[in-house]
């Protein structure tokens, strides 16, 4: 999938701001797990995926992180810490709000210039190209 969002991505879309891609983590256990070491070898495959791409001339040399900032969340485990994960959940849905202190799409307002307001409509364009590109195989 991800092979496909990116070579999509430089087909489709301006280079001009980053995307991003968040990850998450979920049923993290934060004793079990470090989660450095699960974000390198996640962004090992990605960049691993990067290097079989196919890439116009212009972008050859380039490296994921020319043009998607990856974010990784960890989410307790759904059963064993339910309260846990429904108040991180919450947290997470707050950053979906433009107000919020951690907007997750902060980055593109401030190199987009995109006015609060006109964040649907930026979002429902970019769906709009993406549902009529026939290589991502969208049926509706």
């Amino acid at each position: 999938m991800l092979k496909i969002v990116f070579e999509t991505n430089l087909k489709l879309f301006q280079q001009e701001c980053d995307k991003k891609i968040l990850i998450i983590l979920r049923d993290f256990e934060k004793s079990r797990h470090k989660k450095d070491k699960i974000e390198e070898l996640i962004l090992n495959d990605i960049n691993q995926i990067w290097s079989e791409i196919k890439k116009p001339e212009k972008f050859a040399n380039s490296t994921p992180r020319n043009f998607f900032k990856f974010e990784f969340i960890t989410l307790p485990h759904k059963v064993y810490c339910e309260n846990e994960f429904d108040n991180e959940i919450g947290v997470l849905r707050q950053r979906f709000q433009p107000e919020s202190e951690g907007y997750i799409f902060s980055h593109i307002i401030k190199e987009k210039n995109i006015p609060s307001d006109g964040l649907m409509h930026y979002f429902k364009q970019i769906w709009s190209e993406i549902q009529s590109e026939k290589d991502l195989n969208i049926v509706r």
